[in-house]
């Protein structure tokens, strides 16, 4: 499934450098292919973008709850459940 993603993800990217080039800005069918297409992936990049990023965040959170300090290990509780909220979301 993520391979998929990353996939979709890459095509996105790519759509973007395209939209950029004056080739593509010369040729209207070409510009409203793409515009089109991207626009029929960009809610779904958007959304695993932010999937990704709260992934991160969380594993962040999870190796700060081997700190010693306790207050730390307490913040580090609290930011994975509201991160874990977020994750529930999307």
């Amino acid at each position: 499934m993520f391979q998929k993603l990353d996939q979709v993800e890459e095509r996105f990217r790519e759509i973007e450098r395209l939209l950029a080039d004056p080739k593509t800005l010369a040729n209207p069918k070409e510009m409203q292919k793409l515009a089109r297409e991207r626009a029929e992936i960009s809610k779904l990049v958007e959304t695993y973008q932010a999937y990704k990023k709260v992934q991160g965040e969380i594993q962040e959170s999870q190796a700060l709850l081997l700190e010693s300090d306790e207050e730390m290990r307490d913040l580090a509780k609290a930011e994975l459940q509201t991160l874990r909220e977020r994750l529930a979301g999307l």
